[in-house]
């Protein structure tokens, strides 16, 4: 009898330490399947940044029929040809489709820029541009030894 439940501890004890070990496995794969989208992220958003340069601003030019059109016709192949989509937060989301039809019913150049401006400012955030992981001067992640440009950003 002593040796059917010294065996049963031990098989139970093997059992804990597999699923333990199974544990630190996902945790491990969803590590790295947070990090692929973080970098895919990062690629998609910084071609949406390239795309609403000619509403910066600073660029200073005319929002002509013909910028206006180009400018539609980019975003259309980001969003579906890309799948640029996918990857942007909800936030980020409603903000390009807020722009996206001002570019296509605003006449007020001012209004285009205005939303295409609050676009980049939710970019920014979702990637924590101006956030923990950035912040030279005392940021929580800087006092933990965490980088503050960390190396999963792409060149």
């Amino acid at each position: 009898m002593d040796e059917q439940v010294l065996g049963a501890f031990i098989t139970g004890g093997l059992g804990i330490v597999g699923a333990l070990v199974a544990l630190v496995g996902v945790r491990s794969l969803r590590s790295q399947m947070s990090l692929g989208f973080l970098k895919d992220r990062m690629v998609a958003y910084r071609k949406l940044w390239s795309l609403t340069r000619p509403f910066s601003i600073t660029e200073g030019k005319d929002l002509t029929p013909s910028v206006r059109a180009r400018a539609d016709l980019l975003l259309r192949e980001w969003y579906f040809d890309g799948g640029g989509a996918l990857l942007l937060s909800k936030k980020s989301h409603g903000k390009l489709m807020e722009a996206w039809a001002d570019l296509r019913e605003s006449p007020d150049d001012e209004q285009v820029r205005t939303s295409f401006s609050t676009l980049r400012t939710h970019l920014k955030s979702d990637l924590r541009v101006h956030g923990r992981f950035f912040d030279r001067g005392g940021s929580r992640s800087s006092k933990r030894g965490v980088p503050s440009r960390p190396e999963i950003w792409p060149g």
